[in-house]
Protein backbone atom coordinates (compact mmCIF):
# COMPACT_ATOMS: atom_id res chain seq x y z
CA UNK A 1 0.00 0.00 0.00
CA UNK A 2 1.25 3.44 -0.78
CA UNK A 3 1.97 6.32 1.45
CA UNK A 4 -1.05 8.28 0.36
CA UNK A 5 -3.38 5.61 0.25
CA UNK A 6 -2.23 4.91 4.04
CA UNK A 7 -2.76 8.43 5.49
CA UNK A 8 -6.32 8.15 3.62
CA UNK A 9 -6.84 4.95 5.75
CA UNK A 10 -5.79 6.40 8.97
CA UNK A 11 -7.21 9.61 8.18
CA UNK A 12 -10.89 7.43 7.45
CA UNK A 13 -10.02 5.60 11.01
CA UNK A 14 -9.90 8.79 12.86
CA UNK A 15 -12.57 10.35 11.46
CA UNK A 16 -14.88 7.30 12.25
CA UNK A 17 -13.79 7.35 15.92
CA UNK A 18 -14.19 11.16 16.46
CA UNK A 19 -17.79 10.65 15.07
CA UNK A 20 -18.87 7.81 16.99
CA UNK A 21 -17.15 9.60 20.51
CA UNK A 22 -19.15 12.81 19.35
CA UNK A 23 -22.15 10.75 19.65
CA UNK A 24 -21.57 9.03 21.97
CA UNK A 25 -21.61 6.02 20.70
CA UNK A 26 -19.15 3.54 22.62
CA UNK A 27 -17.07 2.28 19.44
CA UNK A 28 -14.72 -0.76 20.09
CA UNK A 29 -11.35 -1.48 17.92
CA UNK A 30 -10.25 -5.54 17.15
CA UNK A 31 -12.80 -6.92 18.88
CA UNK A 32 -12.70 -10.73 18.92
CA UNK A 33 -15.74 -12.43 17.90
CA UNK A 34 -15.57 -15.84 19.03
CA UNK A 35 -17.68 -14.74 22.21
CA UNK A 36 -20.42 -13.56 20.66
CA UNK A 37 -21.81 -16.19 18.61
CA UNK A 38 -22.82 -19.90 19.60
CA UNK A 39 -20.04 -21.00 17.23
CA UNK A 40 -17.69 -19.73 19.47
CA UNK A 41 -15.56 -19.06 15.97
CA UNK A 42 -14.77 -15.79 14.61
CA UNK A 43 -11.82 -13.35 13.95
CA UNK A 44 -11.48 -9.93 14.92
CA UNK A 45 -13.86 -7.08 14.10
CA UNK A 46 -12.17 -3.82 13.21
CA UNK A 47 -14.89 -1.76 14.71
CA UNK A 48 -17.74 -3.03 17.30
CA UNK A 49 -20.52 -1.42 19.16
CA UNK A 50 -23.40 -2.63 21.59
CA UNK A 51 -26.40 -0.66 21.29
CA UNK A 52 -29.51 -0.71 24.00
CA UNK A 53 -31.75 2.12 22.89
CA UNK A 54 -33.58 1.48 19.50
CA UNK A 55 -32.39 6.20 18.73
CA UNK A 56 -28.66 4.61 18.80
CA UNK A 57 -29.46 1.33 16.70
CA UNK A 58 -30.85 4.08 14.43
CA UNK A 59 -27.87 6.38 14.54
CA UNK A 60 -25.08 3.26 14.19
CA UNK A 61 -26.76 2.22 11.51
CA UNK A 62 -26.94 6.10 9.61
CA UNK A 63 -23.24 6.02 10.43
CA UNK A 64 -21.78 3.42 8.82
CA UNK A 65 -24.08 4.35 5.47
CA UNK A 66 -23.45 7.91 5.30
CA UNK A 67 -19.36 6.82 5.67
CA UNK A 68 -19.60 3.61 3.54
CA UNK A 69 -18.17 1.26 6.47
CA UNK A 70 -19.27 -2.31 5.57
CA UNK A 71 -21.67 -3.01 9.04
CA UNK A 72 -22.90 -6.29 10.34
CA UNK A 73 -25.68 -6.39 12.58
CA UNK A 74 -26.14 -9.03 14.88
CA UNK A 75 -28.38 -10.11 17.63
CA UNK A 76 -27.60 -13.62 19.47
CA UNK A 77 -25.43 -14.48 17.50
CA UNK A 78 -26.87 -18.05 17.04
CA UNK A 79 -27.36 -18.62 13.30
CA UNK A 80 -24.13 -16.88 12.06
CA UNK A 81 -20.58 -18.09 11.52
CA UNK A 82 -17.70 -14.93 11.33
CA UNK A 83 -14.98 -15.63 8.64
CA UNK A 84 -11.60 -16.78 11.22
CA UNK A 85 -9.29 -13.72 9.55
CA UNK A 86 -12.09 -11.30 11.26
CA UNK A 87 -14.55 -8.85 9.81
CA UNK A 88 -13.38 -5.49 8.00
CA UNK A 89 -15.92 -3.49 9.30
CA UNK A 90 -18.29 -2.66 12.01
CA UNK A 91 -20.05 -5.16 13.61
CA UNK A 92 -23.10 -3.86 15.40
CA UNK A 93 -24.89 -5.77 18.77
CA UNK A 94 -28.15 -5.02 18.86
CA UNK A 95 -29.41 -5.28 22.77
CA UNK A 96 -32.21 -3.16 22.18
CA UNK A 97 -34.62 -4.87 24.55
CA UNK A 98 -38.13 -4.52 25.32
CA UNK A 99 -41.86 -5.65 25.47
CA UNK A 100 -45.19 -4.23 26.13
CA UNK A 101 -48.76 -6.15 26.80
CA UNK A 102 -51.60 -4.42 24.98
CA UNK A 103 -55.18 -4.91 24.66
CA UNK A 104 -56.69 -7.33 22.68
CA UNK A 105 -53.69 -9.60 22.50
CA UNK A 106 -51.19 -7.44 20.81
CA UNK A 107 -47.64 -7.90 22.04
CA UNK A 108 -44.57 -5.43 21.15
CA UNK A 109 -41.34 -6.39 20.94
CA UNK A 110 -38.15 -4.54 20.30
CA UNK A 111 -35.66 -6.26 17.91
CA UNK A 112 -33.05 -7.25 20.39
CA UNK A 113 -35.36 -8.95 22.78
CA UNK A 114 -34.70 -12.60 23.38
CA UNK A 115 -37.16 -14.94 21.76
CA UNK A 116 -37.16 -16.77 25.07
CA UNK A 117 -38.22 -13.30 26.93
CA UNK A 118 -40.67 -12.22 24.98
CA UNK A 119 -42.39 -15.84 25.06
CA UNK A 120 -41.65 -16.41 28.50
CA UNK A 121 -43.46 -12.79 29.11
CA UNK A 122 -46.39 -13.89 26.64
CA UNK A 123 -47.15 -16.91 29.32
CA UNK A 124 -47.45 -14.95 32.30
CA UNK A 125 -50.38 -12.43 30.63
CA UNK A 126 -51.90 -15.58 29.27
CA UNK A 127 -51.39 -15.37 25.54
CA UNK A 128 -51.06 -18.27 23.50
CA UNK A 129 -49.31 -19.03 19.93
CA UNK A 130 -45.82 -18.80 20.01
CA UNK A 131 -45.27 -22.16 22.55
CA UNK A 132 -43.41 -24.27 19.63
CA UNK A 133 -40.88 -21.86 19.13
CA UNK A 134 -39.69 -21.58 22.96
CA UNK A 135 -35.96 -22.55 23.33
CA UNK A 136 -35.25 -21.01 20.26
CA UNK A 137 -31.95 -18.94 20.44
CA UNK A 138 -31.39 -15.66 19.35
CA UNK A 139 -33.56 -12.23 19.09
CA UNK A 140 -37.04 -11.72 18.09
CA UNK A 141 -35.29 -9.30 14.65
CA UNK A 142 -33.25 -12.14 14.08
CA UNK A 143 -36.20 -14.84 14.15
CA UNK A 144 -38.21 -12.40 12.01
CA UNK A 145 -35.39 -11.98 9.69
CA UNK A 146 -34.88 -16.08 9.34
CA UNK A 147 -38.38 -16.74 9.64
CA UNK A 148 -37.76 -19.25 12.61
CA UNK A 149 -39.84 -22.15 13.18
CA UNK A 150 -40.43 -25.31 14.73
CA UNK A 151 -42.92 -28.14 15.02
CA UNK A 152 -45.60 -26.57 12.30
CA UNK A 153 -45.17 -23.15 13.76
CA UNK A 154 -43.19 -19.67 12.46
CA UNK A 155 -42.86 -16.41 14.22
CA UNK A 156 -44.32 -15.22 10.82
CA UNK A 157 -47.66 -16.55 12.12
CA UNK A 158 -48.70 -14.50 14.38
CA UNK A 159 -46.63 -11.45 13.46
CA UNK A 160 -48.86 -8.27 12.67
CA UNK A 161 -46.54 -5.69 11.21
CA UNK A 162 -42.97 -4.54 11.90
CA UNK A 163 -41.35 -1.23 11.88
CA UNK A 164 -38.05 -0.83 9.76
CA UNK A 165 -35.34 1.66 9.23
CA UNK A 166 -35.36 1.64 5.20
CA UNK A 167 -32.64 1.68 2.81
CA UNK A 168 -33.26 5.91 2.68
CA UNK A 169 -32.99 5.84 6.74
CA UNK A 170 -36.31 6.38 7.52
CA UNK A 171 -38.24 4.33 9.88
CA UNK A 172 -41.58 2.47 8.26
CA UNK A 173 -44.22 0.08 9.69
CA UNK A 174 -45.07 -2.74 7.41
CA UNK A 175 -47.96 -4.97 7.93
CA UNK A 176 -47.56 -9.00 7.56
CA UNK A 177 -49.44 -8.67 4.22
CA UNK A 178 -46.67 -6.16 2.83
CA UNK A 179 -43.79 -8.45 3.70
CA UNK A 180 -42.24 -11.55 1.72
CA UNK A 181 -42.32 -14.72 3.91
CA UNK A 182 -40.72 -18.60 3.28
CA UNK A 183 -39.86 -21.59 4.73
CA UNK A 184 -37.04 -20.17 7.47
CA UNK A 185 -36.78 -16.82 4.97
CA UNK A 186 -37.81 -13.40 4.60
CA UNK A 187 -37.34 -10.30 2.02
CA UNK A 188 -35.46 -8.83 4.77
CA UNK A 189 -32.26 -11.48 4.11
CA UNK A 190 -32.19 -9.34 0.73
CA UNK A 191 -33.51 -5.60 0.96
CA UNK A 192 -30.82 -4.34 3.31
CA UNK A 193 -33.78 -3.02 5.96
CA UNK A 194 -33.36 -3.13 9.61
CA UNK A 195 -35.82 -4.44 11.78
CA UNK A 196 -36.51 -2.04 14.87
CA UNK A 197 -39.53 -3.82 16.22
CA UNK A 198 -42.33 -5.93 16.35
CA UNK A 199 -46.04 -6.58 16.94
CA UNK A 200 -47.78 -9.56 17.49
CA UNK A 201 -51.35 -10.91 17.51
CA UNK A 202 -51.86 -13.85 20.07
CA UNK A 203 -54.82 -15.73 21.86
CA UNK A 204 -55.80 -15.87 25.23
CA UNK A 205 -55.29 -18.89 26.58
CA UNK A 206 -55.31 -21.18 29.98
CA UNK A 207 -51.73 -20.40 31.58
CA UNK A 208 -51.32 -23.39 33.12
CA UNK A 209 -51.97 -25.43 29.80
CA UNK A 210 -49.44 -22.86 27.69
CA UNK A 211 -46.47 -23.04 30.79
CA UNK A 212 -47.21 -27.08 30.31
CA UNK A 213 -46.38 -26.78 26.12
CA UNK A 214 -43.61 -24.97 26.70
CA UNK A 215 -41.98 -27.48 29.12
CA UNK A 216 -42.93 -29.96 26.97
CA UNK A 217 -41.09 -28.12 23.69
CA UNK A 218 -37.97 -27.11 25.95
CA UNK A 219 -38.06 -30.83 27.39
CA UNK A 220 -37.89 -31.94 23.24
CA UNK A 221 -35.73 -29.16 22.19
CA UNK A 222 -33.01 -29.81 24.71
CA UNK A 223 -32.65 -33.49 23.52
CA UNK A 224 -31.82 -32.09 20.28
CA UNK A 225 -29.01 -29.05 21.49
CA UNK A 226 -25.40 -30.78 21.02
CA UNK A 227 -23.05 -30.48 24.46
CA UNK A 228 -20.50 -28.14 21.79
CA UNK A 229 -20.74 -24.81 20.32
CA UNK A 230 -22.90 -24.91 17.06
CA UNK A 231 -24.92 -22.41 15.65
CA UNK A 232 -28.13 -25.01 15.35
CA UNK A 233 -29.50 -26.32 12.44
CA UNK A 234 -26.81 -25.96 9.61
CA UNK A 235 -29.12 -26.77 6.87
CA UNK A 236 -32.71 -26.07 6.00
CA UNK A 237 -34.86 -28.84 5.33
CA UNK A 238 -36.02 -29.94 2.01
CA UNK A 239 -39.18 -28.17 0.99
CA UNK A 240 -41.18 -30.40 -1.80
CA UNK A 241 -43.81 -29.18 -4.04
CA UNK A 242 -47.01 -30.76 -2.22
CA UNK A 243 -45.53 -28.75 1.07
CA UNK A 244 -44.30 -31.64 2.49
CA UNK A 245 -40.80 -31.27 4.23
CA UNK A 246 -37.84 -34.03 3.86
CA UNK A 247 -35.59 -33.55 7.24
CA UNK A 248 -32.14 -32.46 6.30
CA UNK A 249 -30.88 -34.57 9.12
CA UNK A 250 -32.25 -37.47 7.51
CA UNK A 251 -30.21 -37.20 4.22
CA UNK A 252 -27.03 -36.43 5.77
CA UNK A 253 -27.56 -39.65 8.19
CA UNK A 254 -28.35 -41.78 5.11
CA UNK A 255 -25.51 -40.49 3.37
CA UNK A 256 -23.19 -42.26 6.09
CA UNK A 257 -21.60 -38.85 7.28
CA UNK A 258 -22.34 -38.82 10.93
CA UNK A 259 -19.25 -38.59 12.84
CA UNK A 260 -17.32 -36.88 9.29
CA UNK A 261 -15.17 -34.43 10.40
CA UNK A 262 -12.90 -31.88 8.68
CA UNK A 263 -10.03 -30.72 11.60
CA UNK A 264 -12.54 -30.14 14.64
CA UNK A 265 -15.61 -29.25 12.39
CA UNK A 266 -17.74 -32.50 13.24
CA UNK A 267 -21.12 -33.85 12.22
CA UNK A 268 -22.72 -34.39 15.53
CA UNK A 269 -23.14 -38.52 15.69
CA UNK A 270 -26.91 -37.90 17.14
CA UNK A 271 -28.57 -35.49 14.86
CA UNK A 272 -26.75 -35.12 11.53
CA UNK A 273 -27.85 -31.44 10.80
CA UNK A 274 -25.68 -29.85 13.44
CA UNK A 275 -22.40 -29.57 12.59
CA UNK A 276 -20.39 -29.08 15.57
CA UNK A 277 -17.17 -27.22 16.91
CA UNK A 278 -15.05 -29.90 18.78
CA UNK A 279 -12.68 -27.32 20.16
CA UNK A 280 -10.65 -25.42 17.76
CA UNK A 281 -12.55 -25.35 14.41
CA UNK A 282 -11.99 -22.38 12.21
CA UNK A 283 -14.56 -21.35 9.67
CA UNK A 284 -12.67 -22.41 6.87
CA UNK A 285 -13.17 -26.66 8.49
CA UNK A 286 -17.05 -25.86 8.88
CA UNK A 287 -17.48 -24.54 5.07
CA UNK A 288 -15.49 -27.02 3.72
CA UNK A 289 -17.53 -29.52 5.98
CA UNK A 290 -20.71 -28.04 4.92
CA UNK A 291 -19.76 -28.53 0.84
CA UNK A 292 -18.48 -32.06 1.44
CA UNK A 293 -22.57 -32.69 3.64
CA UNK A 294 -24.07 -30.84 0.01
CA UNK A 295 -21.88 -32.75 -2.28
CA UNK A 296 -22.87 -36.51 -0.96
CA UNK A 297 -26.05 -35.51 -0.85
CA UNK A 298 -26.65 -34.40 -3.97
CA UNK A 299 -24.88 -37.59 -5.54
CA UNK A 300 -26.72 -39.92 -3.28
CA UNK A 301 -30.31 -38.17 -3.39
CA UNK A 302 -30.30 -35.45 -5.97
CA UNK A 303 -31.28 -33.10 -3.47
CA UNK A 304 -29.61 -29.18 -3.24
CA UNK A 305 -29.08 -28.63 0.80
CA UNK A 306 -29.53 -25.18 1.38
CA UNK A 307 -27.60 -23.57 4.47
CA UNK A 308 -29.71 -22.13 7.23
CA UNK A 309 -26.61 -20.44 9.40
CA UNK A 310 -25.58 -17.43 7.56
CA UNK A 311 -21.70 -16.91 6.46
CA UNK A 312 -20.40 -13.27 7.40
CA UNK A 313 -16.74 -12.90 4.76
CA UNK A 314 -13.67 -10.75 6.15
CA UNK A 315 -15.45 -8.15 3.79
CA UNK A 316 -18.63 -8.95 4.32
CA UNK A 317 -21.52 -10.30 2.18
Amino acid sequence: MSRRNLKKRKDLAKRIENIFRERRLNLRKRVSLKRYTSFKIGGKAKYFITVRKIEKLIEAVKIARELKIRFVLIGGGSNILFDSRGFDGLVIRNKCEGIRIRKGGFVEALSGTSLKKLIKKCSAHSLEGLENLYGIPGTVGGAIYGNAGAYGSSISDFLEEVEILDLNGERKVLKKEEIQFGYRDSQFKRNGSIILKARFRLRKGKRKEIIEKIQEVWRKRREKIPPFPCAGSFFKNILKEDGKKIPAGELIEKAGLKGFRIGDACVWREHANFIINLGRADSSQILSLAEKIKSEVKEKFGFELEEEVIFIPEKGI
